[in-house]
């Protein structure tokens, strides 16, 4: 999807004053590392299952926790809740040269939050992303007023 290309590109321009696409993020603190968030307009997402891919290269040291590390994420809130879908990096195996990461997710309808989130988190490393791709797999229909007649 372009538009979501556009709101990476703007993220990659945000990490430093000469930026330029491609990015990357240097951490050198292993315990909170280095993540650049942009919000993006949850709209065009609602209701849909998206898949967001994404090449990098880099290295990434060893996390606290599995799920932390390496972060390309599309995180997003419905009902005060956070969902963070997201691709796995190989963490604390040595370099890696481009790779494709990706991931599939289902954005409810009631996201009203999302943010776009590159970096590492609670480790530390480099890593340089390119080629970003975000597109729409399916629109899920809500039935939710329809199979509850109401009482929803």
């Amino acid at each position: 999807m372009k538009r979501a290309a556009l709101i990476f590109a703007a993220v990659c321009a945000s990490a430093a004053a000469s930026a330029t696409y491609p990015v990357t993020v240097t951490g050198t603190d292993p315990v909170r590392g280095k993540c650049i968030p942009s919000d993006v307009d949850p709209a065009p997402w609602r209701g849909r299952i998206v898949s967001a891919a994404v090449e990098a290269k880099g290295e990434v040291g060893v996390p606290t926790q599995r799920w932390q590390g390496g972060k390309f994420m599309l995180c997003a809130r419905a009902d005060g809740k956070w969902d963070w879908p997201q691709a796995h990096f190989p963490n604390g195996k040595g370099p890696f040269g481009w790779r494709r990461f990706s991931f599939e997710h289902f954005y409810h309808w009631d996201t009203d939050k999302m943010q776009l989130v590159l970096g590492m988190q609670a480790a530390a490393g480099t890593i340089t992303f390119r080629e970003p791709k975000f597109e729409t797999v399916a629109a899920v229909v809500d039935l939710r007023q329809a199979a509850n007649r109401g009482y929803a």
